[in-house]
């Protein structure tokens, strides 16, 4: 008997799906495995709970397969914005079928909207950032009879009123964690199984980002031992040879990732590896380094061709440093990917212009395809500074239908841009294939 079930709710894209085509939207958006899912389900069967796990993107029916939860004690559904929707539904059909069982939703959508999220009838409990040590002491709670609810950290439920408790401190030693329950999802079917965390946060403020707001502006990192115990442990056991550092910026410490690259060559594994890193903490060294380590890919946030669109959104870059920083992996032997957003708040279609041209000369740069490039619109995500400074930024949000809070739908009005012309720009760059 299943004690906790973990559920990754499942994604919709639909104007994504007319636009670009279900084929290219697929290989475009191909499924990762649910690393923060894995991990919560791994610290509770250390503690001796049985656990599920549940991902409605990849399991066929996986709606139908919620009848084999009548009996499951507690569900812990994780949801971003593009995927809230969807996460209700499937809580609706839980409580529907069975309300005693008790519904938990977490992650960053819901970690600025526990307020409004737990109004839902469908929704017990809301969990607020990390989530390994509250779903612990959730489960412990409900399902052993241990503890008292209001003394758990960073929840948000309702009893005669919304009661939120403190927050829960970010955890210090990532090293305490087990890895990720690998062993409850299919790896079969996923098009990237090699996702490995190894820090958590983002140092950074980026305007159109949460990534900062929901870490505190830190990164915390593990120890690279137990890093590459774990690339390890994924070669041997499940056959993984391509992985992907997920953090958000892999490069943040130089020194560290340079002492990386230089223990995974002397474990000399026939592994290839990407990251996401930033232009601004990257050298030709380092670059070359990767590269002889395994590192065919890497990608930037770009964001913008302007520099004073670049200065406006805080991002602490330029767009020199973006062409050189390309030129370096390039240079190195990488593959490149740069993200580019339009519809930032100052953006005028002169600017949205020059990002384009910087777009095609991005690209001018490796005759074989070595630098690719996406464009999607800037989205209100809740926590970012679009969001929650809406009117000091000029910004005007449009709709809070959250299935349409993804890269090609504007749910905005900026000072110098309307969503109609937002949408046809847009448009134009997927029509174009660009």
């Amino acid at each position: 008997m299943t004690d906790v079930a973990f559920i990754n709710a499942f994604t919709r894209f639909p104007e994504f799906y007319e636009v670009m085509g279900k084929e290219l939207a697929s290989a475009s958006f191909a499924p990762c495995p649910p690393l923060g899912i894995m991990y919560m389900a791994a610290v509770l069967e250390r503690e001796g709970f049985s656990c599920q796990i549940i991902d409605c993107d990849v399991v066929p029916d996986s709606m139908g397969r919620l009848s084999q939860l009548d009996d499951v004690g507690l569900v812990g559904i994780s949801t971003c914005t593009a995927t809230y929707n969807s996460a209700l539904q499937i809580a609706e059909q839980i409580k529907r079928r069975n309300p005693s069982t008790k519904v938990v939703l977490g992650g960053p959508h819901v970690t600025f909207t526990a307020e409004e999220t737990v109004t839902n009838d469908c929704v017990d409990i809301v969990v607020r950032g990390e989530g390994e040590e509250t779903m612990l002491e959730l489960a412990q709670y409900y399902i052993e009879g241990k503890g008292d609810i209001k003394t758990i950290q960073g929840i948000t439920y309702t009893n005669g009123g919304i009661i939120s408790t403190p927050d829960r401190p970010f955890i210090k030693n990532l090293d305490a964690l087990p890895f990720p329950a690998r062993h409850l999802v299919d790896y079969t079917k996923y098009l990237h199984p090699g996702g490995i965390v190894t820090g958590r946060g983002c140092p950074y403020n980026c305007q159109f980002c949460a990534a900062g707001p929901l870490s505190g502006h830190k990164y915390r990192v593990r120890a690279l031992t137990s890093v590459l115990e774990e690339l390890q442990s994924c070669y041997e056991m499940y056959g993984i040879r391509e992985f992907s550092f997920v953090d958000n910026t892999f490069t943040a410490y130089p020194e560290r990732t340079l002492q990386f690259c230089n223990l995974l060559r002397e474990m000399d594994l026939p592994v290839t590896w990407g990251c996401f890193s930033r232009v601004n903490v990257v050298s030709p060294d380092m670059l070359k380094t990767m590269a002889e380590a395994g590192c065919i890919q890497i990608q930037y946030g770009a964001e913008s061709g302007c520099d004073n669109i670049l200065k406006s959104v805080n991002k602490g870059i330029t767009t020199n440093m973006v062409r050189t920083a390309v030129k370096w992996a390039l240079n190195a032997g990488m593959g490149v990917e740069c993200s580019f957003i339009v519809g930032h708040p100052e953006d005028t279609l002169e600017t949205v212009q020059k990002t384009l041209a910087f777009v095609e000369e991005l690209e001018s740069y490796d005759a074989h395809g070595r630098v690719i490039t996406n464009v999607g619109v800037a989205v209100p995500y809740p926590g970012t500074a679009l969001a929650e400074r809406a009117d000091e930024l000029g910004i005007k949000i449009l709709s809070r239908d959250w299935d349409r809070y993804h890269l090609i739908d504007p749910v905005l009005d900026t000072k110098y841009l309307d969503h109609r012309e937002l949408r046809r720009i847009i448009f134009d760059i997927t029509a174009g294939g660009g």
